[in-house]
């Protein structure tokens, strides 16, 4: 019953070169399994097989161990800005004969403005637009 267990080396040497065919051939294994009468399951079995002994004997690189260094944490101080979509610019002061003063934000609607204006002064038509 020990025989059953042995390696035969002419088996191993059959099985590889099988499987080397196929691999040159690119095609798939069934397809080479019935071209050449072979028996998929085993086709399998052995590729299965030698993949293992071929890991088994491969040598194993060592293992390249990282250095870690520990660092201090840091605080950094950090200013919170709300975000701005235009840059900004002074406003503009308008001052109307009477001595009414008027003050115009940097992101003041136009329509608004001159609305404004005409409804400080409707003897006049506006004449400049924003």
């Amino acid at each position: 019953m020990a025989k059953r267990f042995e390696r035969s080396a002419a088996k191993e040497q059959y099985w590889r070169e099988v499987i080397d065919g196929w691999r040159r051939s690119g095609g798939g294994v069934r397809q080479w399994c019935t071209q050449r009468q072979i028996s998929e399951p085993s086709f399998y079995s052995w590729r299965k097989t030698l993949a293992k002994r071929d890991a088994a004997a491969a040598p194993v690189p060592p293992v390249r161990q990282r250095v870690r260094r520990k660092r201090a944490a840091a605080m950094i101080p950090v200013e919170i800005v709300p975000p701005s979509n235009q840059p900004q610019s002074a406003p503009l002061e308008i001052i109307l004969s009477g001595g009414v003063q008027v003050l115009v934000r940097a992101h003041c609607q136009p329509a608004l403005l001159r609305e404004a204006l005409a409804a400080l002064r409707p003897e006049r038509k506006e004449s400049a637009s924003c």
